[in-house]
Order: structure tokens, then C-alpha cells, then sequence
């Protein structure tokens, strides 16, 4: 499926942490490809707040078509 228009998304953690891409919170629309993606490093007891938004088209991956060439007289 296709995502037109604009989604919101958001980053909401406590340090001391790694933060990746697991931790973004987004609508059951939305896939996260790779969640291991790292964002940041909290090192301090803080809070980040981050608001994203998801905007543009996203098309599904297809399976590439292969062809194979045969010479043939028939």
C-alpha cells in the first residue's frame, strides 16, 4: 500500500540509554524497516522528546523480475 499525506510519529525515552529506531512510536501503518537504526545516546538521567513527521509516498518492495535469454531456431 501507499502512504500519502503526512503521519506523526514520536521519540519519548529516559536516559541513561541507547536509542534506536525501536523506540519510535507510529501508527500500525507505518513499518520500521530496521529498528536497530541508533538515533542517540542518552548518557545523563534526561528525558527526550522528539515529534516526527512522516510525510511522502512509500510503495511496497517487489520481487525482481528475472528474465533468461535463450537463443532458439525453431
Amino acid at each position: 500500500s501507499d502512504l500519502y499525506g503526512t503521519l506523526d510519529a514520536s521519540i519519548y525515552v529516559r536516559g541513561p540509554r541507547h536509542v534506536t529506531a525501536q523506540d519510535i512510536i507510529s501508527p500500525p501503518s507505518v513499518e520500521i524497516v530496521d529498528t536497530t537504526q541508533h538515533i542517540a545516546v542518552l548518557t545523563e538521567p534526561v528525558d527526550l522528546c522528539i515529534e516526527l513527521k512522516l510525510r511522502g509516498v512509500v510503495d511496497i518492495v517487489r520481487e525482481p523480475q528475472i528474465t533468461i535469454k535463450t537463443e532458439a531456431i525453431l
